[in-house]
């Protein structure tokens, strides 16, 4: 199964809308086809009090933050208890955690879509940064995959694992011992995977997890998919099982067809 290609699919992203304290009161930043929005600010006015060395309201801030993430963040995950930790001592986060400075879900949407700037850029390519690309995705990945095999935990230990492919290389999993009498679910997948399931938030449906995706009607709410599941063998073995089903999107959830 051949996935869409990465330009274009930050418009499969749903609208998003979340509102930040700036000022006295609660204002609203959309995410709209590929662009953040600040929806009470005038940015032309905004900028010509910058100039004249006034505060950058708190919907600046996040939209500044937003912009050098893209830059100098890409795949940095910052949690919550770090964040806390830099302010309580005072310290100011560098530019590569601007991406910790803005509110959820802007800061997951932030990481999705810096995905995208990162595999056109070819970051995937150099080893540095395909280590970020590794992390990034056995951090989607094995989260999704722990769900989908969390059910079979009732009868063996399971531990889930995921892996990086070279680009353009078809997506596989596997089941096998792991040691002792743990199993091993694990998956291989290409970088694409990070620029078309996960940016997609399209990891698991409907208990199994998804490998690839295409879209034959041209609509990225209506896909053709890869799926897998896993079973049980009468050996007490865990074994990957992959299909393909047509998924849909209706009110920012994915279910099958």
């Amino acid at each position: 199964m051949s996935g869409l290609g990465v330009p274009g699919w930050q418009f499969g992203i749903d609208d998003l809308t979340t509102e930040v304290a700036c000022g006295t009161g609660n204002h609203t930043i959309a995410w709209r086809r590929g662009k953040l929005v600040l929806c009470d600010h005038d940015l032309a006015a905004e900028a010509a009090t910058l100039a004249f060395g006034g505060p950058p309201p708190r919907c600046v801030q996040v939209l500044q933050a937003w912009r050098r993430a893209r830059r100098h963040a890409r795949f940095v995950k910052v949690d919550d208890e770090t964040i806390s930790y830099f302010r309580a001592k005072n310290l100011p986060l560098g530019e590569q955690f601007q991406a910790a400075l803005l509110p959820e879900p802007l800061r997951d949407l932030r990481e999705r879509t810096t995905w995208l700037h990162a595999l056109r850029a070819g970051d995937d390519l150099q080893k540095r940064r395909r280590d970020s690309v590794m992390k990034a995705i056995r951090r989607r990945a094995e989260a999704a995959l722990d769900r989908v095999v969390d059910p079979l935990r009732v009868s063996m230990e399971i531990a889930s694992s995921a892996r990086l492919l070279p680009r353009g290389a078809p997506p596989r999993a596997l089941g096998r011992p792991g040691g002792g009498h743990i199993q091993m679910a694990e998956v291989f997948l290409p970088p694409e995977w990070l620029s078309t399931v996960a940016l997609l938030d399209l990891t698991a449906v409907d208990g199994c997890f998804v490998l690839a995706v295409a879209a034959p009607t041209g609509s990225v709410d209506d896909l053709d998919a890869m799926l897998l599941d896993w079973r049980c063998t009468r050996t007490g073995r865990l074994a990957a099982n992959v299909t393909t089903a047509r998924v849909q999107r209706a009110d920012g959830s994915w279910h099958r067809a």
